[in-house]
C-alpha cells in the first residue's frame, strides 16, 4: 500500500514538473522572460479606430500602455540598441498618416518623415537605415518599398512591393509584391537591383520575416484572401524550399515574428476568442508549445503586430 501511495505521489510530481517544463518552453532560453510590443486596436464603430502601443512580458505580465493618440499610432519597431521605437499613424483626426520615432518609453515623439501614407517600417541591423512601405491611395493603394537614413534623410524608392525588412547581414531586403498577380515573396539588394522571386504559388504570401541566423523565412500563407480563417503561418528555407506549415486550423494565424535568438515566434491568432478577434501568441520555432500572451479583448477589439524588444 505504501509503495502504491509513493508511486502515485511520484507520478503527480512528474506531471507537475512536465507541465512546468512545457510552460518554460514558451520563454526564450537566454533570459527567463522576454518583452514584446504590440499594437492595441479599439474600434467604436464606423471610422472610429483608436490605436495605441503596449509592451508586455512573454508570460502575459506587466501589460503597459506606452503611447496613445487621438487616432492612434501602431507598428512599433525597436531600434537594435533598444533605445528608440518607430511607429506609424495619425496623431490627430486631421493629421496625415506619417512615420514617427520616439524613445522606448513612449516619450519625445518626433515626426521622422513628411511623406504621407507610410507604414511597416523596419530598422537595418546596425540601426543606420530604415525601410518602409509607401502606399498610393489615389492609385488603388499601389505600394512601393522605400529606404532612408535613420534620421529621415536620403529617402529613396527601391521597388514595387510592401512589408520589407533587412536580411540578417543588412545587405539585402526581403518583401512581398503582387507584380506578377498574387502576392509572392521577393528579395533584392538594398538599391533594388538583383531582384529574385522566391515563391511561385497559386496562393498569396505576406508578412515575411527572416530568422536571426539568416537561414529561414516565416510568413503568412493565404489560401483564400477573402477568408482570414484560411491564413496560416509557414516556415521555409531562404531559397523557398522545404515549406512547412507551423499552424493548420480554421482560425486566423498571421504576423509572425522571430525572437532575437531565433528560438521562438510571436504571432496573432483568433483561436480561443469568442469574438474571433486576434490576440498575441508565442510558440517554439518549430510550431510546438503555443501559448497566449495578451488579453486585449477584455478591454478593446484586438491585439496586432507583435514585435520583440532587443536584449541589450
Amino acid at each position: 500500500m505504501k509503495n502504491r501511495k509513493l508511486t502515485g505521489i511520484i507520478s503527480i510530481l512528474l506531471l507537475i514538473a512536465l507541465g512546468f517544463a512545457c510552460e518554460k518552453d514558451l520563454f526564450p532560453t537566454d533570459e527567463e522572460l522576454s518583452v514584446l510590443g504590440y499594437s492595441n486596436l479599439r474600434w467604436d464603430g464606423g471610422d472610429n479606430h483608436y490605436w495605441s502601443v503596449y509592451t508586455i512580458n512573454s508570460d502575459g505580465s506587466n501589460d503597459i500602455k506606452i503611447i496613445e493618440s487621438d487616432i492612434g499610432l501602431k507598428g512599433q519597431e525597436w531600434s537594435p540598441d533598444g533605445t528608440k521605437i518607430l511607429v506609424c499613424g495619425m496623431v490627430t483626426p486631421t493629421s496625415p498618416h506619417l512615420l514617427y520615432v520616439m524613445n522606448a518609453d513612449g516619450t519625445n515623439l518626433q515626426n521622422l518623415s513628411q511623406m504621407t501614407e507610410v507604414s511597416l517600417a523596419r530598422w537595418s541591423p546596425d540601426g543606420n537605415k530604415i525601410t518602409f512601405t509607401k502606399f498610393f491611395p489615389e492609385q488603388n493603394y499601389r505600394s512601393e518599398i522605400w529606404m532612408m537614413n535613420a534620421d529621415g534623410a536620403d529617402q529613396k524608392s527601391i521597388t514595387d512591393g510592401q512589408g520589407s525588412s533587412f536580411f540578417a547581414n543588412g545587405t539585402k531586403l526581403i518583401y512581398t509584391s503582387s507584380k506578377t498577380g498574387n502576392s509572392e515573396i521577393y528579395s533584392c539588394n538594398n538599391d533594388g537591383s538583383n531582384q529574385l522571386k522566391i515563391t511561385n504559388t497559386v496562393e498569396s504570401e505576406s508578412n515575411v520575416d527572416v530568422s536571426p541566423d539568416g537561414t529561414m523565412l516565416i510568413y503568412t500563407l493565404q489560401t483564400n484572401i477573402a477568408d482570414v480563417n484560411t491564413w496560416e503561418i509557414c516556415l521555409m528555407n531562404m531559397d523557398g524550399t522545404n515549406v512547412t506549415k507551423l499552424t493548420n486550423n480554421n482560425f486566423l494565424d498571421e504576423q509572425a515574428r522571430w525572437s532575437h535568438d531565433g528560438t521562438h515566434i510571436a504571432f496573432i491568432s483568433s483561436r480561443g476568442s469568442v469574438t474571433q478577434s486576434p490576440e498575441v501568441y508565442i510558440m517554439n520555432g518549430d510550431g510546438t508549445t503555443v501559448g497566449k500572451v495578451t488579453n486585449a479583448n477584455d478591454r478593446s477589439s484586438s491585439a496586432n503586430l507583435p514585435t520583440w524588444k532587443p536584449k541589450v
